[in-house]
C-alpha cells in the first residue's frame, strides 16, 4: 500500500503520540504532524514540555494512545 506524503507525516505523527513509543511526544516528529493540523511550531515549542511535565507528575503509566487522550482531555485549554 502506498501512502501519500500527507499520510505518512500523519502516520508518524500518531506514532510518537503513542505513550509506548521511544520517540513518544518528540517535538522533531511531530513538526509535519501539527503542520498537517495547521499547528504553529512555535506553539508545539512552548506544550510538549508542558504535557511531559504533567506525565512526569501522574503515577499511573499511559499504556495506550486512548488512555493517554483521556487523561490529556481535561487540560485542552
Amino acid at each position: 500500500m502506498v501512502f501519500c506524503s500527507d499520510s505518512e507525516e500523519i502516520l508518524s505523527g500518531v506514532l510518537v503520540l503513542w505513550p509506548g513509543d521511544g520517540l513518544f511526544l518528540a517535538e522533531e516528529h511531530l513538526k509535519e504532524f501539527a503542520n498537517a493540523y495547521s499547528i504553529s511550531e512555535n506553539y508545539l515549542k512552548h506544550e510538549i514540555p508542558l504535557a511531559k511535565n504533567l506525565l512526569q507528575k501522574e503515577s499511573q503509566p499511559h499504556a495506550s494512545l486512548v488512555l493517554f487522550l483521556s487523561f490529556i482531555a481535561p487540560y485542552k485549554s
